[in-house]
Order: C-alpha cells, then sequence, then structure tokens
C-alpha cells in the first residue's frame, strides 16, 4: 500500500470521471470501492456490481502533496480531513485500516458464497448493523441466511442478505 491515502467525495454518479482526472494529473491510484450484489432476472440470479459508498473515492499516493492539490480536481467536491487543524488530509487509525482492506480486496467487495450453517457471522448494513450471531440456516436459491442473534437479552432469528454479512472465525462478545 503506497504510503499516503486520502478520500475524496465527489458527486454520486461522476466517481470515474473525476477518478480518471486524479490519475491523469498523476496525483495518485483511485479505487472506487463496490460491492457484488445478486439479483434476479427472469428467474435467474445473477451478480451485478454497483457502488458501496456512493460518491467516494480513495486516492493512493507514493508522494506526498497538499490536501487543496487534490480538492483542486474538477469534480472533488471535498477531502476527508479530522479538523480545522488538519492540513494533511491523510487518513489514519481505523480510516485508514478500512482502506488498506479495500485495497486487499481490488476495491470490489465480493457475495459471501462460503459461508455455512454454524459459521459466526456480524452484520454490515441496517437496524441491525454490527450485531453479531451465528448462521443457523440458510437459502441458496435466496441468498439468504438465518442468523440467531441476541436482542433484548432473548435469542431471536432474522434471514438476511448474503452481502449484509461478514464471516467471523469465531464468536466475539459484544
Amino acid at each position: 500500500m503506497e504510503p499516503y491515502v486520502r478520500c475524496a467525495f465527489c458527486l454520486t454518479g461522476n466517481e470515474r470521471s473525476v477518478a480518471r482526472k486524479i490519475e491523469q494529473k498523476g496525483l495518485g491510484r483511485v479505487l472506487i470501492p463496490q460491492k457484488v450484489k445478486p439479483f434476479r432476472v427472469n428467474g435467474q440470479w445473477i451478480d451485478k456490481t454497483e457502488l458501496l459508498m456512493p460518491g467516494y473515492l480513495f486516492v493512493f499516493s507514493d508522494e506526498a502533496y497538499p490536501f487543496w492539490t487534490l480538492k483542486k480536481v474538477d469534480g472533488v467536491i471535498r477531502v476527508l480531513t479530522y479538523g480545522e487543524k488538519d492540513e494533511e488530509g491523510y487518513l489514519t487509525g481505523s480510516d485508514l485500516d478500512f482502506a488498506a482492506w479495500l485495497e486487499r480486496e481490488n476495491g470490489l467487495i465480493g457475495k459471501l458464497d462460503a459461508i455455512q450453517e454454524g459459521d459466526f457471522v456480524r452484520i454490515t448494513d441496517g437496524a441491525l448493523q454490527e450485531m453479531q450471531g451465528k448462521v443457523i440456516a440458510m437459502n441458496r436459491h435466496r441468498h439468504t441466511v438465518q442468523v440467531e442473534v441476541t436482542l433484548f437479552n432473548a435469542k431471536r432469528t432474522v434471514w438476511l442478505g448474503y452481502e449484509v454479512v461478514e464471516k467471523r472465525e469465531t464468536e466475539k462478545a459484544e
């Protein structure tokens, strides 16, 4: 991973053209976070790629430059910074960890066909986001898993799409 990573925001729908402009100006390599999502078309499941975070671009660079250089690129609305005193605009902490994870995945988050009954998962989207549970059933035809979670001190089950759960190696305490 390049040592300098920034997150820029542009208008939704302009991600590819703004990414091209950033790369043409030599400001770094751009990843546009995307996810693979199953859709049912004419009775068949097909995978489509869609934006994971519409409007967000992650810029990886070998060279340091002021964040306003990136902000001057046509189409960039703002560059993520950590308050008024942050004149660099480089990602740190968990934001940098997320960018590194995106880079390892080449910006594409795939569907989770590897999940099996008995696996522990973390819910990554929706009202139950960040909750953890155990897969107790699967419906491969509908691309869903039934997850047992503890809610209000009681065990409950919920059916979720593959794309909103992330496999864990072990159960973690909440």
